[in-house]
C-alpha cells in the first residue's frame, strides 16, 4: 500500500464524506486521479498528496459514471435534472448541460462515458427510470442516438476502442452494441 486518500466528514482534510463509486486516472498526468460518490462531490487528487487538490461540487455519482478525457471531466449523476454534465478539470467550473428531456419518466444515470477515439468526440450516458443510454457529440451537444426499451435501467457503458460501437449493459440481462455511426433512436 502506497497511499490512503482520506477526508471529508468527521475528518479535518478535505475529502469524501460518503461512498465512493467511480475512480480515473489521468492519461496525462500520472499523478492526477479523480473519485466521485454519493456525497455530490468529485475529488481531484495528487496521489502524491493524502488530500484532494481540487473538488467538484454536484454531481450525485452511484456507479462508474466520471470519466476523464484531457482537462475533461464526464459525470453521469443519478438526478433527474442535469444528469450528464461536462466540466473543466482545471477550474472544476461547468462547461456543458447536455440536453437530456425526459420523457414520461427522468433517466437516472448509472453509467458514462467518453469515446475512445483520439479527440473523444462523442460521450455516453445510461441509467434507470426510462431505462435508456443516450451518445452526444461531446463538443455541440448535440444527440447522435438514444437506445430506449430496456426492461430495467443500464448499468454499464462502453465504446469500442476503435469503431463506431457502444455497448450497453442493463439489469434486464442484455448487453446492447449499437453503431451510432448512423443516427437515430437505436
Amino acid at each position: 500500500l502506497q497511499t490512503t486518500l482520506t477526508g471529508g466528514y468527521g475528518r479535518t482534510k478535505a475529502g469524501h464524506s460518503n461512498r465512493v463509486f467511480s475512480l480515473k486516472f489521468s492519461s496525462e498526468d500520472e499523478n492526477t486521479l479523480i473519485s466521485a460518490g454519493w456525497d455530490n462531490t468529485i475529488q481531484v487528487w495528487d496521489i502524491r498528496t493524502d488530500v484532494p487538490v481540487r473538488s467538484i461540487f454536484g454531481p450525485h455519482i452511484t456507479g462508474d459514471s466520471v470519466d476523464l478525457f484531457g482537462n475533461y471531466v464526464l459525470s453521469a449523476s443519478w438526478r433527474p435534472e442535469k444528469p450528464l454534465q461536462l466540466w473543466d478539470l482545471r477550474t472544476c467550473g461547468l462547461l456543458k448541460d447536455y440536453n437530456w428531456v425526459n420523457h414520461a419518466e427522468p433517466c437516472m444515470l448509472y453509467a458514462g462515458q467518453f469515446s475512445k477515439d483520439p479527440m473523444a468526440r462523442h460521450v455516453v450516458g445510461g441509467g434507470s427510470g426510462s431505462n435508456e443510454a443516450r451518445i452526444y457529440e461531446r463538443e455541440s451537444g448535440s444527440l447522435v442516438g438514444s437506445m430506449r426499451g430496456m426492461r430495467q435501467g443500464v448499468y454499464s457503458v462502453d465504446f469500442h476502442p476503435t469503431a463506431s460501437q457502444v455497448a450497453v449493459a442493463s439489469g434486464d440481462g442484455t448487453v446492447r452494441t449499437f453503431d451510432y455511426s448512423r443516427p437515430s433512436t437505436l
